[in-house]
This record gives C-alpha cells, structure tokens and sequence, in this order.
C-alpha cells in the first residue's frame, strides 16, 4: 500500500502536471480531463488494522490451502452421519441393507465466526489396501449453519462383517481446534 501512495505522490506531482501543460500547449486544455490517480483511494489502505477489518468484511477462507484466513475463529465440526437414512453411531456397528443407490449424508457444523467456502468432506471405507475413498466438496457453509453433504457410494463392500468407516470434514485455514472433524464407524452390510 505504500507503494501505491508512494506512486499517487509521483503521478500527482509529476505526472499529471506535464500531462495538463502538454494539453494546454496543444490547445486541448478544456477538451481533455486527466485522471487522479485510482490506486489508493484513502489513506486507510496504509493501516493494518483496517487492511484486516476491510479484507475480513469480504468473506471467510475456504478449504485446503488456499491462503491466509480472515480474521476471527475458524473451526467446522462433524455433526450426524447417515448411510441409506440409517443414523450411524461412532465407535458402533450398525447394520445398513446394501442397495444400488446407498448414500452417505454428513452435516457439517460451523463452529466459527466466518463463512467457509469449498470445504472439502472425505470418506473412506474399509482399511488398509482395500479402503475405497469417496469425495465432495461443500460450497459454502456460513458461520453458527448446519448443511447436509451428500456422498453417493457405488462401491461393493462385503456383506455380515464389520466394515470400518471414516468420515473427516477437513480443516479450514485458521482453523486450530481439529478433534471434532473425523468421526469413526462400523457398519455391517447386509443384503
């Protein structure tokens, strides 16, 4: 921002008033405006503080590692998990009827003072080498809001046995308390 001022200065010491003598000399002095300078419309842009207020009245951050967040607290949290319209229970097995058109509808709670945006939800089913990943992203949850996100599972678990699933809601930047984002289940699939 000082750079922009620093070049206000210049332009509107230096610049502008040749610009105007060469139009006066020309005879187009009354024909042609030259324009302020438009990079620093106020000296505000120079204070911190009001950088952050200004920057943080736009939005809140997003998901991943898209950059620096606005100010205020950050923080999603996982809320009820549902397979088939079957609520699951974390660190419980809970019996889920397999059927082409199965489901996975995860609430995300924002827990913080900011609008979060492409906030991406994860979920991974079974262990190890034969764990199958399934993704979506949530566009925007704003701040105290609950949303539904849905996750369309195609894939052929195997059937009257404990299949362990993880949900994670990934954190947003600025976010520093993560414990409540991933949620452990087990389901027994059943045909």
């Amino acid at each position: 921002m000082q750079t922009f001022l620093a070049s206000d200065v210049i332009y509107t010491t230096r610049v502008k008033p040749q610009l105007e003598t060469g139009l006066k000399d020309q005879g187009l002095d009354g024909e042609v405006d030259v324009p302020d300078s438009p990079y620093l419309p106020d000296t505000g842009w120079l204070d911190p503080a009001a950088v952050a207020d200004r920057v943080g009245a736009l939005g809140g951050g997003g998901g991943g590692d898209s950059g620096d967040a606005a100010p205020g607290l950050h923080g999603n949290g996982l809320g009820t998990v549902t397979l088939g319209g079957v609520a699951l229970t974390p660190d419980a097995s809970t019996s889920v009827p397999l059927s082409g058109d199965l489901v996975f509808e995860i609430q995300v709670l924002n827990q913080g003072e900011n609008t979060e945006t492409e906030v991406p939800v994860n979920v991974t089913v079974g262990s190890g080498g034969d764990a199958t990943d399934f993704n979506e992203v949530l566009p925007e949850i704003a701040a105290g809001e609950t949303a539904t996100v849905e996750v369309p599972f195609d894939a052929e678990p195997p059937t009257g046995q404990n299949v362990p699933i993880t949900v994670e809601v990934e954190a947003v930047p600025g976010e520093e308390m993560t414990d409540n984002n991933t949620g452990e289940f087990s389901v027994i699939f059943t045909r």
